[in-house]
């Protein structure tokens, strides 16, 4: 082929589509890089933010306090303090509290919708505390942590035998608080689980 003639030789296309896939993988390795780089920096965000989750938990837990309410069905009062393996009704103290905040009735539970990508939702519902729990009226939930798969919370205090403390899966119908709760979560993202745990000391204390 003459250089008058249009088109090109054989030898340069194949020189071309060379060059061209050399600057392809190049283009491709960034590209990889790149989205490791953002998969990193987002979980290293899901850590923090678990982590935050995590500690905030911990807090509203150790700050329980001894707050009675009216049990309408027996028309007698109770303490504020309920749990089961899978959910916590407490009272604890708002961050606010030397302030507007005070007392604060908390619920602690998972809700587990079918159908939906996330297994579970760790949620808090709160209200301002009132001796009259009926009366209250509770908002929408708080999500605390996404992509739950199971939850379990036992407490530590004493057992019906007098002076023998220990852990236990319930903590209902007493009349005083435990000496601790442990929650132990786990989360199951992108076919991986991770485990999470927190142990919450309680210092008890009265509402005054």
């Amino acid at each position: 082929m003459s250089k008058n003639d249009d088109g090109f030789t054989l030898i340069e296309v194949l020189v071309s589509l060379s060059i061209a896939a050399f600057i392809t993988s190049f283009a491709i390795a960034g590209l990889t890089s790149c989205f490791g780089v953002l998969t990193s920096l987002r979980q290293s965000e899901d850590v923090d933010f678990d982590l935050a989750a995590m500690s905030k938990l911990r807090a509203l837990v150790s700050a329980s306090r001894n707050a009675t309410t009216m049990d309408q069905s027996l028309g007698v009062a109770r303490l504020l303090f309920s749990g089961n393996s899978q959910s916590l009704e407490l009272v604890t103290l708002s961050e606010g509290y030397a302030l507007e905040g005070g007392p604060v009735r908390v619920i602690i539970s998972l809700n587990c919708a079918v159908g939906t990508p996330d297994p579970c939702l760790l949620e808090a519902r709160t209200a301002v505390y009132r001796p009259n729990a009926s009366s209250e009226i509770l908002p929408g939930p708080i999500v605390l942590m996404r992509h739950i798969k199971s939850m379990d919370v036992s407490y530590f205090g004493e057992t019906d035998v007098p002076g023998k403390q220990t852990w236990l899966k319930t903590w209902v119908s007493r009349q005083t608080l435990p000496r601790a709760v442990q929650i132990r979560l786990v989360r199951d993202r992108d076919g991986k689980a991770d485990q999470f745990s927190l142990i919450a000391p309680i210092k008890s204390a009265s509402i005054r």
